[in-house]
């Protein structure tokens, strides 16, 4: 964010359309939650929506579920969660939204318009939900792209309903790396979670006009830096004289080869230590390297 502010530059985080769209949610509904070890210590009922944790944290179950906990799995294939999971409901991709408002509409007893007719475990389970003495619903993006600003939107929606009844929250389930503390950063920064433009004297934000990939297709940039897991990439339109160029490097890993903090899916930031060692550089040393060097550049009038 240094760097951007130096160089008035466009700032976006890797988040995904799952996470942009929980965040115009969160903006719109507001957010019921908790951490992982509240869940674990309090929940009696667990709702995976479409989501497969288990994929990347084998031992979520023994982590964060606790012993007398029923879980259910709603998603379109039995997964891997879906294996040990107390109970399986079958549900197709283009269900999903009809799905959540049917829930809706039963938990709130109220005529909310259906497009299509919900399967009658999703119904069953708004009864669950409502009796539970505290409940959870983590859900995700599998299978549910088309429309993510709508399920986020009920989701949200949906759990501050139950709340007029049992103790109920909701955790989206991220898996575009670290983006979320990326986003906090970021908020920390500017006010502004992503998308955010530095060429004037306050920050703007806007996620169509400023997103990595509008900017990218429109060609609006002359120096790009990108940064993935265990590479740094600079490139550089031509201008001035010089072609065009593409370096890319290999950096340290974070959480393997370079220690530092990160945020889980719950928001709860948590100390990674190195596991080993590397002699590539680490992604702030390049970035302050790039700093200083830009600085060296800019004469103090400007």
């Amino acid at each position: 964010m240094k760097l951007a502010r130096l160089a008035n530059a466009t700032v976006d985080s890797s988040a995904d359309n799952m996470g942009r769209g929980n965040l115009f949610a969160l903006q719109k509904r507001g957010r019921v939650t908790a951490t992982l070890g509240e869940i674990k210590n309090r929940s009696e009922l667990v709702v995976f929506w479409f989501c497969d944790p288990i994929v990347d944290h084998p031992d979520f179950f023994d982590s964060y579920i606790g012993n007398n906990c029923h879980t259910v799995v709603v998603n379109p294939t039995k997964n891997e969660t879906a294996q040990i999971a107390s109970q399986f409901i079958e549900l197709e991709p283009d269900q999903s939204v009809s799905a959540i408002w049917s829930l809706r509409a039963a938990i709130t007893e109220s005529q909310i318009a259906t497009p299509n007719l919900a399967p009658s475990e999703i119904l069953e389970l708004a009864s669950r939900l409502k009796s539970s003495q505290y409940g959870a619903i983590i859900w995700g993006s599998e299978h549910c792209d088309p429309e993510f600003d709508v399920q986020a939107d009920g989701i949200h929606a949906m759990v501050r309903e139950l709340n007029q009844h049992t103790p109920f929250v909701g955790i989206p389930y991220r898996r575009d790396g670290n983006g979320l503390s990326a986003e906090n950063v970021s908020t920390w920064n500017s006010g502004f979670p992503f998308a955010v433009n530095w060429n004037r004297t306050s920050p703007r934000q806007h996620w169509l006009e400023y997103s990595d990939s509008a900017v990218s297709e429109n060609d609006e940039w002359d120096f790009l830096i990108s940064m993935e897991v265990g590479e740094f990439t600079v490139a550089c339109q031509p201008m001035q004289g010089q072609g065009a160029f593409q370096i890319t490097l290999p950096v340290s890993e974070f959480g393997m080869s370079e220690s530092g903090d990160a945020c889980r899916f719950d928001d709860v930031a948590i100390s990674l230590d190195a596991t080993e060692k590397t002699e590539s550089p680490t992604t702030q040393e390049i970035l302050e390297a790039i700093g200083e060097s830009f600085s060296s550049t800019i004469s103090p009038s400007s």
